[in-house]
């Protein structure tokens, strides 16, 4: 499989596709290369990390009797906050409030 494929099947099991643009907005070089069992960590990661980009995305479409629909926003924002917790990743959508003492 390759890097490309990898990103595009874990999307699609949010009910998201990538374009182009969002590919290469992972950052990660040579798309077209082999996920191989070393990079597989790395990759979750990098698709870990991109979840708040899609959360911009409109949650259903409409067209000609069709509809799309991907998983809830809260759903979502729950999955990523558990992996970033378990990955020990710094969740950027918690809205948790800071305490500092001095």
């Amino acid at each position: 499989m390759t890097k490309k494929d990898y990103f595009r099947q874990r999307f699609a099991s949010l009910g998201l596709s990538l374009t182009e643009a969002d590919l290469l907005d992972l950052g990660i070089p040579d798309l077209s290369g082999e996920a191989t069992a070393e990079e597989q960590r790395n990759l979750y990661i990098a698709f870990i990390r991109f979840i708040p980009q899609i959360l911009l995305r409109p949650s259903s479409i409409s067209e000609g009797g069709t509809s799309l629909a991907r998983a809830s926003k809260d759903d979502i924002i729950a999955f990523y906050s558990n992996e970033c917790k378990r990955l020990g990743l710094k969740d950027e959508l918690s809205k948790k409030p800071k305490v500092i003492f001095r």
